[in-house]
Order: C-alpha cells, then structure tokens, then sequence
C-alpha cells in the first residue's frame, strides 16, 4: 500500500510540496475531501501519472514521489515498477469515453472458456509477479551500490573543491559528475590507483605552484662557476713559487734575518737609483766590492720571483669568491626548498675555498718577507672546485626549471590540478575499495538484465494468450445492467460495434443530448467494468475516485455511494477524492466497519510568497465526527477566530465561509429562504450592520472575476475585528446551540 506522498514539484498547484511531518500515513481506505480549486483533480493526475507510466501532458517538468509501507520510493522516472493503480477522473474519461460521439473504447475481459490457455495464463501471471519482486530486490541492491558511488563523488568533488580553495582553480566547479569524469579517465590509463596517489609533501608542492599570485617573473641572473683551469695554474704556480729556491751568492746575516734582507734590498735600489758611492743612511764612502756583495744576493732571480709574488698575490685577491646573491624570494614556491638547500652548500663551499685561497696568501706574503723561506705546509684543494661548480650547475638549474615554468605557467598548472584531482580520487577509490563496489554493481546490473530479460520473454506470452483469449462482448451485459440500476431505467444501453468498441444508445438509437448526470453514471459505470479488464484483480488494485458525483442528484448520490463501496470496497487500498459534503459524509459509513483502516484528509490551497499552492493536511474533527457541512464551517471560522492567518488569499476565504456558515443559521433559524430577510428579523445585535455588510460586500470578488486581484480591498482592515461577530451572533440569537457546538469541536 501507498502510504505517503513524498513529494510533488512543478505538478499544477503542487508546485513544491513535501507532507507536513504530521500528516497521517494513508491507509486501505482514505477520504479526501476538498472545494473545487483546491487540489482534488492535480493528485489523482499524479496517480495515473503512475498508472500510465508516463507524466501528464500539460506538466513534462514536473517531479513527484510516492512510498510504500515498504519504504520503497516510486518517482517520476517510474524506473521501478509502481503498484497496480487504476484512476477514475476526467483525464480518465476524456481518454476512454467519447460522450459527444456516443462511443466508447473496448473492454477486453478473459474468455473463461478457455480453460487450460486460462490455467496457464495463471501460471505466466505468477512468474511474472515471482519476477517483478525479483527485479524489485535487484534494483534495491542496485540503487544501494549507486547510492554509495554517488555519495563517494560527492566526497571526493567536495574534495577537491576544498583542497584548491585559494588557488587559481578556486573558481572551477567540482561536484559528482566532476569526479565521475576523473575517475572515468584514472580507469581508461590501464594504471594501478598508487600511481596516481601523491605524498604530502608533493601534493604540498603542487598547491604552492597553483596559490593565488604564485606567479614569478623570468631571472635573467646565474650563478658563475670557477674557472677549474685558471684555479689550477694558479694553485701549480703558488705551489711552485712556494718550493723554489735561490741560486745566488747569499749574505747570509740578510738571509737569517727577513727584515735586514728588505731593508738592504730597498737601500740597494735608492743607492742604484741615486748613483750613490757613500752610505746615504751614516754618510760613509761604501766598503770596495759592498755594492758588487749586494748586486749578487739580490741578483735577476731573485727580483723576478719577488715580482712573482707581487702577481700572485693580486690574482688571488681577485680569486677570493664574494657573498652569493640570495635570489629565493624571486622564485616560484615549490623551488625554494631545493634552493636554500643548494644555497647553504654553496656558502660552505666559498667559504671553504677562500680558506684555501687565504692560506695560499699567507705563503705568498710569507714568501715575500722573505725569498729564502721554505717551512711551512701547502695546502691543495683536493678538488673542492669541481663540488663548488657542481653546486653553481644545481642552482642554475632552478633558475632554468623557474623560467620554464615563467614560461608555461598556464600549461603546468593545469598539469598541477590534474595531478591533485586524480589524488583525490584515486586516494579515496583505494581507501573505499571502489573498484570492488563498482564490480559488484556490474554483476547485480547484470543479472537484473537477465531477469527483465526474462519478464519481457513472460510477458510476450501473456500477450499472445490474452490475445487468444480477448472478449469484449462479456463486459457488455455487466455495465448495461449496472446502468440500468444507476440510472433507475433501460433507456440507455452501449452496443458493441463491429470495428470494435462500443456505442452509447438510448431506446435503440444512437443517444443525444446525454445529460450531465448521465454522463457522470456511465462514466463511472464504465470505469468500474474496465478494473476487471485482462482479468485484473481488484483486490490487488490501489484505486482513485475523484469526484465521481458530478452533476448527481441526491438519490444518485446513494447510487454512486452503494456502487463504489459493493465494487470497490475490496480494493488493497482506495483513495476518494470529492467536494461534495454530503457525498463524503455518506462515504464516512464505512468508519463502522473499518476501524483502524481508514482515515480522512482535507486538500486545501493558500498563498506562499504570491503563488497560490496547494498541500494536504489531516482532516479535524468537524469531518470526522460530523454529518454536515455546518459543522465543517464552524469549525474553519472558530480556528480563524482563535488564530487568523492573514494573507490575500485566506482573509477572502474565510469572509466567504463566514457568509455559508450565517446562510446555513439564520435560514433555519428563520425559517427564511433568502439571508436579507433574515437579517431584517434581527433587532437586538448592535453591530449587525457592520456584519451584514461584511457578508454581503466582501465575501465576494468585486466583478465576478476568477481571479484573486478583483477582491475588495477594504477588507484586509476590518476582517480581524468582523469575524468574531459571526460567532457573536450565533451565540447571541441561541446560546444554547453556540455551547453545544463549541463542546462537540472541542472533543466533549
């Protein structure tokens, strides 16, 4: 059985309606009453919106859902077969019956003469059934694993969405169908799901690439590399400079004593210059042979190797390696961790080499101090140059990976997005096992192929045997004489035509001018015989009855009450719709023999934000407990009273009420056909004019337009104050009745 409607969009007056959390679940019987306008006629389209499986012709964009007291949801995509359901309404007519031609389609009953094809239609009938729960549990399975891959494409979209926040993919849309699409393309590679999982820290690295003002300018800079040639003639000659020894007459006491040795060789080049033959430091004529014992310590090889120095020192001055350019804040984030490794190694490295270039100095000097000096211990390099330049060479590296990225910063950060959006999806695929879900579906999708497969091969049978079977000739006697009861004659009668289908007649010609009423009787008349069609079990059925008393006189009222509970009354469930009070208080005897198996609803319409909508509520208990519609209204003006709802639409409906429910008093009270006279009778209420007013000016649309716009205005200021004075009134002329009324709406 059904026992909710879940939901209704875009579908006519139900144009977003969700049941309120307190509404009753339906039960085998359900009487929903409603004015015209309300609703009535948009469910029971709903409802062989089911029947037909197909939506209504005038809402293509509707959506709607209902569930069964097996929590199974049928919505409008009817992938799932719904339940048995059969509709009475006027689409129902319009489809079936041609009233204005006086024909009407065929009714194909099941010959029961045919007893063994009949038999085996049984059995075909019963495998389809076995079938159809079959397929039923299958698609609960499947809908179980599409469910899970949804949900884990939601997940993984919201995902990556988040991740990139702050980048500049922020602004892309990840959602289910973006994951569905990544994960389509991981699988189609052929690869394992690790290949595509990235560390922590790479995926940190790709994120810095893509933040938002990530981009970096080109560097024109490098870093130079030591000339290893050049370092190393440099390095031989200190060497070689540092071991050489003079080959010359030596003074010894000059020798032994670097400052004595300066000092003469400095005093040897100003005597020479100045051509002088006494000592220009204590005036004395110069020793025979002292200039000539001179001229041989400091001879040619000694000057040339202290010029040597001289050179030397200079070059390894300009050799010394100055403080590097730190160039980190100008390249891209994911290069900076690699560069101030190489930038602290570089620095180890200079400065390491200017300890070896400082120490050579020292020899240098200490040479030059002194020619014949040879202690001391040289240092080589032991190829710390050739790291140095190793280094220099990783530097210049990055400069080159940052320039190409400069270059192709577009390129390589949609490679940066593509990198993480396969992470997430394949990070989540692996800790989810997705693949084994998706594998699963496939078998259960598989095998729900098979069993459909198999229903279409039953159903293709039982066609061929219904067709073998079809009558429509045994249906006739049924609704002619059903008509005959409806109708209280035999006057009107359908003829089977030889084409197929039937012909309405009236005493033996084709019938004119059917009357509303009559229309209305062979409508639902025809309607009942057509459940029985291909041997349709009603009891199986879930049947829909919307107004089926149109145009109906009280005695067919009885009819139509009598007929549908002796034919339907065994229905598996059974939805009436009606405007009729009295109708639906006829059909509220069934309350005494079904307790705990029907219930009652009212379909009502209000304004929500200018648009007229219409929803269902529980029905009070003015409509459960009474027999008339003077209960029903007094109800509606007492919970106005109490707590008014003031809205266009509502403030004009219930100035409408207010007048029925004065109509139904004072007429009787009066014995009066017309309110006017009965108001005339009232001389004791002192604000009748003003009620009488309110009943006669505002409860009516100004212009006999249908539409809300043309309603008095005027009314919105005085409905609050006015309706409580239709009570008033009441209680004034029969306080007695006022009292008893309120007890009986209160539950006492």
């Amino acid at each position: 059985m059904i026992t909710k409607i879940s939901k209704i969009k875009d579908f006519g007056l139900f144009n977003n309606y969700s049941p309120d959390p307190n509404l009753a679940p339906f039960k085998r019987i359900n009487l929903i009453y409603g004015w015209n306008g309300s609703g009535k006629s948009t469910l029971s389209r709903m409802f062989r919106c089911y029947e037909l499986k197909q939506k209504h012709i005038d809402y293509p964009k509707a959506s709607f859902e209902i569930t069964d007291n097996n929590g199974i949801a049928f919505n409008s995509n009817f992938n799932i077969d719904s339940p048995s359901i059969k509709v009475f309404n006027t689409d129902f007519i319009k489809d079936n019956l041609m009233l204005s031609q006086s024909k009407a389609e065929p009714i194909i009953y099941i010959s029961e003469e045919k007893i063994a094809e009949k038999e085996e239609l049984e059995q075909l009938r019963v495998k389809d059934i076995e079938l159809t729960e079959s397929l039923l549990k299958k698609t609960t399975e499947k809908d179980s694993f599409l469910k899970t891959i949804d949900t884990f494409h939601k997940n993984a979209g919201k995902s990556i969405k988040d991740f990139l926040l702050g980048t500049i993919h922020a602004d892309v849309t990840y959602n289910k169908s973006s994951s569905e699409k990544i994960w389509t393309k991981i699988k189609e590679t052929g690869t394992t799901l690790t290949d595509f999982i990235q560390s922590t820290d790479n995926l940190s690295v790709q994120k810095e690439f893509i933040l938002l003002n990530s981009y970096k300018n080109r560097i024109s800079f490098s870093y130079k590399p030591i000339d290893l040639e050049y370092f190393k003639g440099i390095q031989d000659r200190v060497n070689n400079v540092f071991s050489r020894t003079l080959v010359n007459k030596v003074i010894e006491r000059y020798k032994k004593e670097p400052i004595l040795n300066n000092w003469a060789y400095s005093g040897l080049k100003i005597h020479k210059k100045l051509s002088s033959l006494k000592c220009e430091f204590c005036g004395q004529t110069l020793p025979p042979g002292r200039l000539n014992d001179l001229e041989d310590h400091f001879n040619k090889e000694y000057v040339a190797i202290q010029t040597e120095l001289q050179d030397l020192k200079i070059q390894l001055n300009n050799l010394l390696l100055q403080e590097h350019n730190n160039i980190k804040l100008a390249l891209f984030d994911c290069l900076k961790g690699n560069f101030d490794y190489y930038f602290r190694d570089i620095e180890i490295q200079r400065t390491e080499i200017n300890n070896y270039i400082n120490s050579w100095i020292e020899i240098i000097e200490s040479k030059l101090n002194n020619p014949f000096y040879s202690g001391g211990q040289f240092k080589s390099h032991n190829s710390i140059t050739q790291t140095y330049n190793s280094i220099v060479e990783n530097l210049n590296n990055l400069i080159v990976l940052h320039n190409k990225y400069a270059d192709e910063y577009k390129t390589l950060s949609e490679k940066s997005r593509l990198i993480i959006e396969n992470h997430f999806v394949a990070q989540r695929a692996f800790d989810e096992d997705l693949m084994t879900i998706e594998d699963k579906n496939l078998k259960i999708d598989k095998e729900y192929q098979e069993l459909k497969g198999e229903r279409e091969q039953i159903l293709n049978k039982i066609e061929v045997l219904e067709l073998k079977m079809k009558n429509e000739l045994i249906v006739l006697s049924e609704i002619n004489s059903n008509l005959s009861l409806f109708l209280g004659d035999d006057d009107i009668k359908l003829k089977h035509l030889a084409e197929g289908g039937y012909e309405l007649q009236r005493n033996g010609e084709i019938a004119k001018n059917i009357s509303e009423g009559e229309k209305t009787a062979i409508a639902l008349v025809y309607f009942i015989a057509k459940l029985k069609e291909q041997d349709n079990n009603v009891k199986e059925s879930i049947i829909v009855i919307d107004d089926p008393i149109s145009s109906f006189d009280c005695n067919h009222l009885f009819h139509a009450n009598y007929f549908i509970k002796s034919t339907c009354g065994d229905a598996k469930q059974l939805f009436i719709f009606t405007h009729n009070f009295q109708f639906y208080c006829l059909l509220k005897d069934w309350a005494k023999n079904n307790t705990g198996n029907i219930e009652y609803y009212l379909v009502k319409s209000k304004i929500i934000k200018k648009v007229k909508q219409g929803f269902l509520e529980n029905a009070d208990i003015a409509i459960k407990q009474f027999g008339s519609e003077y209960h029903f209204l007094f109800s509606e003006v007492k919970k106005y009273v109490e707590n008014p709802v003031k809205s266009y639409y509502n403030t004009h409906v219930i100035a409408n009420l207010s007048r029925q429910l004065l109509e139904s008093f004072l007429t009787f009270k009066f014995g009066r056909t017309r309110l006017e006279k009965c108001f005339d009778e009232i001389t004791d209420f002192q604000d009748l004019n003003k009620l009488r007013k309110f009943v006669n000016a505002f409860s009516h649309r100004i212009d006999g337009s249908s539409s809300i716009s043309a309603f008095n205005d005027n009314l919105f200021a005085e409905v609050d104050s006015i309706v409580p004075l239709v009570l008033d009134l009441i209680k004034h002329l029969d306080k007695i009745h006022y009292d008893s009324m309120i007890a009986r709406l209160n539950g006492s």
